[in-house]
């Protein structure tokens, strides 16, 4: 086609524009998509935010708020869980091995369970679930845990810490005592029925029913 001593020719994506012996080659009208937009901010978010948690745990006092920032998190995902598969959810503190995890069910696989719409005479059929970890999360190796607390004269030393988490959103409350290299101590306290934080620099007593707060 000819406009005016233009001559403009295409393929595909690909425009030639010549012009008074000018002439441009491979000009391509093409840009980034929407769903190539979100994935570079995902993965530029996602870079950051392990920069950001590493930067922490190389520096044993920031490790401590850190540590207590992810619990705040993993309370987060267990209320969410709790509340999509309708089934209770648990949160365990294995005090002596410094690790922490959700308990998640899951619908065990059954060969006789049936494919079709069933009788109305036969039974219904109910499924089996199991428990199972996911979200493991180890402690840094700056960082230890003192005891979980929910309430006077429950305190947790050792062995696992269970938290439980209802799908209507009830949680208990409980306080996680934690302590560095350097001998300090950090209390979180977890409000289980809405999923806030409050830090101490101190060892944190359950001075008062937790329920309460």
């Amino acid at each position: 086609m000819k406009t005016s001593g233009i001559t403009i020719s295409g393929r595909g994506d690909e425009l030639r524009v010549t012009s008074c012996g000018l002439r441009v080659r491979n000009y391509c009208l093409s840009g980034f998509t929407l769903i190539e937009i979100v994935l570079v901010v995902a993965i530029i978010s996602m870079i950051l935010l392990l920069a950001g948690t590493n930067i922490d745990y190389l520096i044993p006092e920031y490790a401590l708020r850190g540590v207590a920032r992810e619990m705040g998190a993993l309370m987060k995902m267990a209320k969410t869980e709790a509340a999509v598969s309708g089934r209770d959810v648990y949160i365990e503190y294995d005090l002596s091995k410094g690790e922490y995890w959700l308990l998640v069910a899951f619908e065990k696989k059954d060969e006789n369970a049936p494919t079709d719409v069933p009788d109305a005479n036969e039974k219904p059929f109910t499924p089996q679930y199991q428990y199972e970890r996911l979200f493991k999360k180890q402690l840094p190796t700056s960082v230890f845990f003192v005891d979980v607390i929910f309430g006077e004269g429950q305190r947790i030393d050792k062995g696992v810490a269970t938290v439980r988490v209802s799908p209507f959103g009830f949680a208990n409350h409980h306080i996680v005592n934690l302590k560095n290299t350097d001998d300090k101590i950090m209390a979180v306290k977890i409000n289980g029925l809405t999923g806030g934080l409050t830090f101490y620099d101190r060892y944190k007593e359950a001075d008062v029913r937790l329920s309460d707060y």
